[in-house]
């Protein structure tokens, strides 16, 4: 797989505040309830990959990367509103059966992704 590149501009998640440096509580917590529950979780996932196609691209095509736990980012930063940093906060605070089970959601979203030659039709609109 050929890695994608864009500028950091083009980023989704950049423009989301992906990258902020702030850590709440609050957005923490958000994040915990969402990794916690596998059903949203995926749902969330599945958010980004439809939403954001250029950090989709750029950070799917890494394979060199974790790219499990940019999709939890992504996912935790569209849908609950919390920085990388928060998201890994939330992450130290479950259970390693919840974290086994957003794992397993960002192994079916990226293998999905890969099998849709990049994400062109299986996540449009």
């Amino acid at each position: 797989m050929a890695r994608a590149w864009f500028h950091y501009r083009q980023w989704e998640d950049w423009a989301a505040g992906m990258y902020g440096l702030t850590m709440s509580e609050e957005a923490i917590g958000r994040a915990v309830a969402l990794l916690s529950d596998h059903a949203q979780t995926e749902t969330a996932m599945r958010r980004v990959a439809a939403s954001w196609p250029v950090s989709v691209m750029y950070r799917l095509s890494a394979t060199d990367t974790n790219r499990r736990a940019w999709l939890g980012q992504a996912a935790c930063c569209l849908s609950a509103r919390a920085t990388q940093q928060e998201t890994c906060a939330a992450w130290k605070r479950l259970s390693d059966v919840q974290r086994a089970q957003a794992n397993r959601c960002a192994d079916r979203i990226i293998s999905e992704w890969e099998d849709d030659q990049y994400g062109q039709t299986l996540f449009a609109g």
